[in-house]
């Protein structure tokens, strides 16, 4: 049923009734919002001009800087641990490098032992070295290779065992040239091998700069 318009009113707020209660809970309402305001406006005033903030640059620069060193530094120190686990693998690692190369303070007492070396393997398979000549040694990186021709006379069986204990050997020796050639034709058994067998030899300045 339709209100007649003579009786018609607007909607109450919050379904509150009386009509005049509602209007006194909205003045509440104002006046708690206007003295919120206010406490808030007299808070901001109290605020004074940092004057402070822009000045002394060089000082604060100064603080700046150092706390950045020290961040650093920290850093360094947080790491100390593994920066030391990893040089300890790097001795571990030059100390069986070292183990395969060439010893002595000059290519020439490197040479001597690589010769006496293949003086004992050659004994030991009762081989005897015709001649043993020292050829000139090649730079290779922080390395220098020392190649020594050595020529025999023996037969295919010792010739092997002397090949597979060139190859077994601690010291780190590569064999470039390898020639075989008989000696007589009627004996066969009987060969003449030359070989190049090279070592490997740091000079003194490259292994204390890896020592570092």
């Amino acid at each position: 049923m339709i209100q007649p318009l003579s009786e018609a009113t607007r909607p109450l707020m919050w379904n509150v009734s009386p009509v005049w209660l509602m209007y006194v809970l909205f003045a509440a309402a104002v006046v708690v919002f206007a003295w919120g305001t206010y406490k808030r406006i007299e808070f901001w005033r109290r605020g004074r001009e940092d004057k402070e903030r822009f000045a002394d640059w060089g000082k604060r620069l100064k603080i700046l800087l150092r706390e950045m060193l020290l961040q650093k530094y920290e850093k360094i120190i947080s790491q100390r641990k593994e920066i030391e686990k990893r040089l300890t693998q790097i001795k571990r690692q030059q100390g069986q490098l070292n183990k395969k190369l060439l010893k002595g303070s000059t290519p020439s007492l490197a040479a001597a032992e690589m010769q006496k070396m293949l003086e004992q393997i050659s004994k030991k398979h009762d081989l005897e070295l015709k001649s043993v000549k020292v050829k000139d040694a090649e730079k290779e990186g922080d390395f220098l290779a020392i190649p020594l021709e050595i020529r025999l006379t023996t037969d295919l069986n010792s010739t092997r065992k002397f090949l597979s204990d060139l190859e077994k050997n601690q010291k780190y020796l590569i064999i470039p040239q390898l020639k075989i050639s008989v000696k007589n034709q009627r004996d066969p058994q009987e060969v003449i091998v030359t070989i190049v067998v090279t070592g490997f030899f740091m000079e003194q300045a490259a292994a204390e700069k890896k020592n570092v």
